[in-house]
């Protein structure tokens, strides 16, 4: 750590990394729902993009503004906003592609 930086106590990490696994469970089954919406819709590939980049990009501003929380420093308005956005552009766009309502 640098000289400058505050390191993570171990009650720290421990939340970090258990706040993973609720994070992961709940990304999943959004996935699995947008997932079968959109293969239904444009096919599998396409699918497995759609959930990857939407998945894959809210567990990274998730992870970033929890670890900056727990460094005591506040969180960037582009990580609030995208917290907010990805999760209702999936939304947006398995709704979109949903054969039945």
């Amino acid at each position: 750590m640098s000289g400058t930086g505050k390191e993570l106590s171990r009650l720290q990490r421990i939340v970090l990394g258990t706040a993973f696994v609720p994070m992961l469970a709940t990304g999943g089954a959004g996935g699995y729902g947008t997932y079968s919406n959109i293969k239904a819709a444009f096919g599998s590939g396409t699918a497995v993009g759609a959930v990857a980049a939407g998945e894959g990009a809210t567990a990274v501003l998730a992870i970033v503004l929890l670890g900056l929380t727990l460094l005591g420093q506040s969180s960037p308005r582009v990580i609030r906003a995208g917290l907010w956005a990805l999760p209702a552009a999936a939304s947006a766009m398995s709704v979109t592609a949903a054969t039945t309502p």
